[in-house]
């Protein structure tokens, strides 16, 4: 257990290692485990009552979020590590924002464009 522990406490003085670990940590086996557990939206969340179950509370959280920020229509807002988008989706959807997403994984960035287009959003 101790060296997992350390092995956990990675300390990069090379921006650029970290960069790429962190890219094929999210574009390696993780991509896929998180959308099966997940789906698209890759934070925990904030429960809404007792009985609110895993995605309602995601969307709950994102609602939090987008109250806290002041957000509104014509806001802009910037994402950054924006995994499959539903954080962004959310807020062009349910507040009018104008979002720019920003992930290292290219993995997620390709099926967050996917799901763009399926959903007919306007891609800038």
């Amino acid at each position: 257990m101790e060296s997992i522990i350390q092995e956990s406490r990675l300390e990069y003085t090379d921006i650029a290692a970290a960069v790429a670990d962190t890219k094929a940590y999210y574009d390696g086996p993780a991509d896929e485990i998180y959308r099966l557990v997940w789906g698209d939206n890759i934070h925990l969340g904030v429960p809404c009552n007792d009985g609110c179950p895993h995605p309602e509370s995601m969307e709950h959280t994102n609602g939090i979020m987008a109250e806290i920020a002041n957000l509104e229509e014509g806001s802009r807002v910037l994402d950054l590590g924006c995994g499959y988008g539903a954080t962004a989706r959310y807020l062009a959807r349910k507040c009018g924002c104008s979002v720019a997403g920003i992930n290292v994984s290219e993995k997620n960035w390709r099926w967050q464009m996917q799901e763009l287009w399926r959903l007919d959003f306007r891609i800038f």
